[in-house]
């Protein structure tokens, strides 16, 4: 991916939080790049996380987001069509 395409997407969104913008897009980048966090405190402990932990709280609390331009904004950075078919297998041992 351009880098130049990333920071227009990041900004995009960005723009679509109307309240707490920037305790949001913490969460956001919290959530995008810790894979084991099981809760909002662990999620805070992120590197990604500049914040406390209560402002997890209180982003999703006092956060407002439009839904419809986050929405428009997903669905123009959706990647286009492959020329091959993407098959996923799900090797998991559940029934």
């Amino acid at each position: 991916m351009n880098l130049n395409i990333l920071k227009t997407f990041r900004h995009d969104v960005y723009q679509s939080f109307k309240q707490a913008k920037d305790a949001l897009f913490n969460l956001v980048n919290a959530l995008a790049r810790e894979d084991r966090a099981q809760s909002l405190p662990e999620l805070s402990l992120s590197p990604s996380f500049q914040r406390r932990w209560a402002s997890t709280y209180e982003a999703l609390e006092d956060g407002i987001i439009d839904a419809k331009a986050l929405q428009r904004v997903l669905v123009a950075y959706m990647p286009q069509r492959l020329p091959l078919p993407l098959i996923a297998v799900d090797s998991t041992h559940i029934a």
